[in-house]
């Protein structure tokens, strides 16, 4: 038993690089996280999301638009810059620990985070994100992206990253968000894989955010404005690093709907007393 299971794992594996390499032939499109030129990116996610992984390094969309926005937009690493990284995505945490003015921290509920499927990846720190274990006003950035979804008192969690934001600093959320639902859907009663993969859109979510989340971050602690990649890249750009779509709730490419582009929620501490 222990042959057959280990001849279809290095057959999967076999097909896997195989795979990689036809899709990392070429020039098309390019990651700006591994800096590969790439024939084209490979289908990810569930339900699969055409042109999302990077076939090189694994990074999906919203990693890369998260390292174009903090690389163009924050004068980031020009000095000694601390940074909490939540449940973090390897492609994304290795590019940002390539700098040496980069002092990060990455945290997680769970020591073994697997990122992508590509390997294990201990965090720094094992703390809950709704009680984080650090000192008020100690990060100059925190990014939170696809974690609050994940989390009970989600509301606590947001808190917490203002708590132990510096006064100028900023966190960077995102989150599988409907622009159908106008109010978050959640329930507690809620609780089986196959419920909450029908409700909320995933196994492991305990709720859909809708247009109403950017209020959910104000109520706790933030000013917050928003941005989509048409804002700040033209469309040669967005197509060729592969950041046209994303998984807005239970919208698919398999649906025959319309998906929409990644939001990020650009977050600034508003007042340091909250409850």
């Amino acid at each position: 038993m222990e042959l057959h299971n280990t001849g279809k794992f290095l057959a999967r594996k076999g097909i896997n690089f195989v795979r990689q390499k036809i899709y990392s032939i070429g020039a098309n499109y390019y990651c700006p996280l591994c800096e590969s030129n790439i024939r084209k990116f490979m289908p990810a996610g569930s339900p699969p999301r055409i042109q999302c992984q990077c076939p090189v390094c694994g990074s999906r969309e919203r990693h890369r638009l998260l390292w174009l926005y903090i690389k163009e937009k924050f004068d980031a690493f020009s000095s000694c810059t601390d940074i909490l990284y939540t449940s973090p995505a390897w492609p994304l945490e290795g590019k940002l620990r390539e700098n040496s003015n980069v002092n990060m921290i990455t945290s997680d509920i769970n020591l073994d985070v697997i990122s992508n499927g590509l390997s294990d990846k201990s965090v720094d720190v094992y703390s809950d994100i709704t009680s984080l274990s650090f000192r008020d006003d100690t990060f100059d950035l925190i990014i939170c992206s696809h974690v609050l979804e994940h989390v009970q008192n989600d509301k606590r969690a947001i808190a917490e990253m203002s708590r132990v934001l510096k006064k100028d600093g900023y966190a960077l959320v995102m989150v599988p968000q409907s622009d159908v639902l106008n109010k978050t859907h959640e329930d507690i009663g809620i609780t089986t894989p196959k419920n909450r993969s029908q409700a909320f859109g995933a196994p492991n979510h305990v709720r859909q955010y809708g247009k109403d989340f950017y209020q959910r971050l104000s109520d706790n602690g933030f000013s917050v404005s928003t941005m989509t990649v048409p804002d700040w890249l033209n469309q040669t750009k967005i197509k060729r690093h592969g950041l046209r779509l994303h998984s807005p709730g239970h919208t698919s490419l398999e649906s025959g709907q319309d998906w929409q582009y990644e939001k990020l929620y650009i977050c600034i501490p508003s007042n340091k007393n909250y409850k």
